[in-house]
């Protein structure tokens, strides 16, 4: 994608999708960790998961803006609380 993995870290942070960086063998902090715990814990399934990869990739690539994202974002937390009532 054209990104290291701090820049796409800070991209995505922007977007309201928070990951982390990681080291990869022989490179320096290059690598995105994604985990799934929260959202799955949350009743997200794969359906939601194809959601958040399109919208990662399309603000790493610069398709979709920030603060269009975060919406998006925000949204779809909005339809998984993580405590229901």
């Amino acid at each position: 994608l054209g990104v290291d993995g701090r820049t796409a870290r800070g991209r995505l942070a922007a977007a309201g999708l928070v990951l982390d960086c990681c080291a990869l063998p022989h490179d320096d902090d290059r690598g995105l960790r994604l985990g799934t715990a929260a959202v799955t814990t949350q009743g997200m399934g794969a359906r939601e998961m194809t959601f958040v990869a399109g919208l990662l990739a399309s603000v790493l690539r610069g398709g979709t803006e920030p603060a269009r994202a975060r919406e998006d974002v925000r949204e779809l937390a909005a339809a998984f609380p993580p405590y229901p009532r």
